[in-house]
């Protein structure tokens, strides 16, 4: 039996006319700030939206279904849950967190499977990192992903520490209203949603 990965990164996956797509859909639909707070200090600064979409979703299960076999995972994935479409401006960052919850929806449901998808590379910092435990546990192995290319796709198990660092500078990036240097759709797979997954489906290259 192959051990199983933590993640799967595929550059440039999906190419310019596809992200191009992707902005044009999302800068109709308002966006709004991201935000938690922890006291003092702010864990999650962003802009973004929630949306559901047909397209996107049937692209993006071809590679979710493939990843879920190459990394040995073997999860049932069954539906889905809502796009997050995210900009992050200068000094905007989203600090170390998983995506699962301790406790499953009403409906019994779990998230399984996460990915971070960059639209664009016109920008500094920003870096999307992944640790293989806890980022305080002693000699945690941190992923960080430099010099990533606009249509890179990097799937993940839910429950990986994951982060994105501070923005430092960049040209500003307008879809729409949308103030953007690092722009990103995380999508969060679980069973809570409408659409099933064939997994027999193999991954679609643009």
């Amino acid at each position: 039996m192959q051990p199983e990965k933590l993640y799967l990164r595929q550059d440039s996956l999906f190419d310019s006319k596809w992200i191009d797509k992707v902005e044009e859909y999302a800068k109709d639909i308002q966006q709004k700030k991201l935000v938690i707070q922890d006291g003092k200090q702010t864990e999650r600064d962003s802009t973004g939206c929630f949306f559901t979409n047909d397209w996107l979703q049937k692209d993006l299960a071809n590679v979710i279904n493939e990843t879920n076999k190459v990394c040995n995972w073997n999860f049932k994935l069954t539906k889905f849950e809502d796009f997050q479409y995210t900009s992050y401006d200068k000094k905007q960052h989203y600090n170390w967190h998983t995506d699962t919850h301790s406790k499953p929806y009403a409906d019994g449901m779990m998230r399984k499977v996460s990915f971070s998808l960059l639209l664009n590379d016109n920008f500094k910092g920003g870096e999307f990192a992944i640790c293989e435990a806890h980022p305080d546990a002693n000699k945690s192995v941190v992923h960080r992903f430099d010099n990533v290319k606009p249509g890179t796709i990097i799937v993940f198990y839910s429950g990986l520490w994951h982060k994105v660092y501070p923005i430092k500078s960049g040209i500003k990036f307008n879809v729409g209203k949308l103030p953007a240097k690092l722009q990103q759709i995380l999508y969060i797979f679980s069973k809570k949603h409408v659409e099933e997954l064939k997994s027999e489906q193999s991954v679609k290259r643009f």
